[in-house]
This record gives structure tokens, sequence and C-alpha cells, in this order.
């Protein structure tokens, strides 16, 4: 039988995500949005966006497991987040900054990264992940 490459996984992953029965994307709601592409992939819940410049997004209702960290079950399953994540770097992408309506970032800043929703080929990511098991939409959720 043929060895899967570490390219050829996350593109797997990738393809059965996407043709997971989906609820209905909804449009993103009113904030700042920025449309770039998916240059890096950090871990399962942080990506980096290149716009004319890059910018690091920790995703919003996104807790994917640590990959810089002493438990290896953790970093096992932050690092497995993050392959299933790679699949969509490289991918044209829009962030939605939510900011209220006041067109402030407030919130949708945090440790120097923007927190938001990043939509690729017209679906959030975020919810796309969870599904997947690779994160839960709550710090420490189940």
């Amino acid at each position: 039988m043929a060895r899967l490459t570490g390219a050829v996984v996350p593109s797997i992953l990738l393809a059965i995500a996407v043709l997971m029965p989906q609820e209905q994307p909804k449009p993103p709601e009113p904030g700042i949005v920025l449309d770039g592409t998916i240059v890096n992939v950090v871990d399962g819940d942080t990506i980096d966006i290149e716009f004319k410049r890059r910018v690091r997004v920790r995703l919003r209702d996104c807790w994917a497991p640590e990959t810089r960290t002493t438990d290896p079950v953790e970093k096992q399953r932050g690092l497995a987040a993050k392959h299933f994540v790679m699949g969509w770097e490289g991918q044209p992408a829009r962030l939605v900054v939510n900011t209220d309506g006041d067109e402030d970032w407030g919130d949708g800043l945090s440790f120097g990264r923007a927190v938001g929703d990043v939509w690729v080929h017209g679906y959030n990511i975020a919810p796309r992940i969870i599904q997947a098991g690779h994160a839960t939409k709550t710090k420490g959720g189940k």
C-alpha cells in the first residue's frame, strides 16, 4: 500500500471537511473586512493572513490544543489541528473583525493578533475546524 505523505493527509482531511454536511454559511457580521491570502498556519486556531501586510489572526470562537506545550498529548493534538488548518494555506481569505458597528478594533485585538472570523470560499473556517474535532467553541470546552 502506498504511504501517504505529509502534504496529502491535510488535503484529504480538508476535502472531507468541505464535503461534510454544513449549515448554510451566514454572511459576515458588520465590522472591519479585509481580503487577503492565508500564508502561514501557526497552530489550529491562529493563522497569518497577508493583505498588504501580514496580520496574525486568532480565530474567534475556536480553541485548538496548543502546539507549544510540554504536555505530549496536547502537543500531538495541537499539531494535528495545525496540519488540518494547513489545508487552507495559500487560499484567498476574508478576515472579518467584529466591531459592534463602531469601526474601532476594541476586542478585535488580542496579544498583537486580530481576533475574527476567516472566510474561505464563502464559509467560516472555524466551525469546520471544530466539526472535524480539532478545536472547541469555548476555551477548555468539550
